[in-house]
């Protein structure tokens, strides 16, 4: 028996799916489908436009005092803040992930760098010198920033009455960090930050870093004077605050 012909066939070619991101100012961002250098952190490029509307990173950038000397630097101040920012909202709050994380596409993409022909962005060594250099006077400044920031935006929306939450969290802590005590309700050891929102839109206004062992409303009354005062210059007295933290609930008439 003769077999019969059979027509070989030919696989379909297949296009490259290319998706065009608008998220970078300067630089066509493409989101491509065919292996590569790749990343599991591409989530991020939304939150790196939101750093970008809001100017987060180079909003405090301004704030710190740079010290080094500028004949050695190889990192800007904005972009290691970039880095180790949004390094943190991907979970990598080691500053140790940087090691490896210095060299993702997307992570050097959202530090303005090209991710493959471009240096590596910062090391472990390198981030962990940033975060011990900033001072009490720089995070003042930081704080001042942000609030400054809000109370401008209050000035373009114009609200009737503004209405500021206060409240604490727990943040736990494992190891020997600096300041980190054990408190007793919430049973663990722990940072105990405090928290300013808008309680209307919800976006955060400024925050205190404070000891484990420190109370719901430490501090609470002094964060305040000096916001009020802000909102004072720009919105005159016609508005009430309500400053919740712990067991203090107060209204006050401005």
């Amino acid at each position: 028996m003769k077999a019969k012909d059979s027509k070989e066939v030919q696989p379909k070619k297949q296009t490259p799916c290319n998706i065009s991101l608008p998220f970078h100012p300067d630089r066509k961002v493409v989101a491509r489908f065919d292996g590569g250098n790749i990343s599991s952190d591409a989530g991020l490029l939304p939150f790196y436009a939101l750093d970008q509307q809001n100017r987060f990173s180079s909003g405090m950038a301004a704030c710190i005092l740079d010290s080094r000397d500028s004949h050695y630097i190889r990192h800007q101040m904005e972009e290691m803040l970039c880095q180790r920012s949004h390094q943190i909202v991907a979970g990598y709050e080691d500053c140790n992930d940087a090691n490896w994380l210095r060299s993702d596409p997307i992570f050097k993409t959202i530090c303005n760098r090209l991710p493959e022909s471009d240096p590596d962005l910062a090391s472990q060594p390198t981030l962990s010198r940033l975060e011990n250099s900033v001072t009490r006077k720089d995070l003042l400044r930081i704080g001042r920033w942000f609030v400054d920031r809000y109370v401008k935006q209050l000035k373009k929306r114009g609200p009737k009455k503004v209405v500021l939450d206060l409240d604490s969290t727990d943040d736990p802590t494992h190891g020997q960090q600096e300041f980190t005590f054990y408190h007793g309700y919430f049973n663990e050891y722990m940072y105990h930050p405090l928290l300013i929102f808008d309680a209307e839109t919800g976006e955060l206004i400024s925050g205190v870093l404070r000891p484990g062992n420190k109370g719901a409303a430490a501090q609470v009354l002094t964060v305040l004077k000096r916001l009020v005062r802000k909102i004072r210059q720009r919105l005159g007295r016609k508005h009430w605050r309500r400053s919740k933290s712990g067991s203090v609930v107060r209204w006050l008439r401005l």
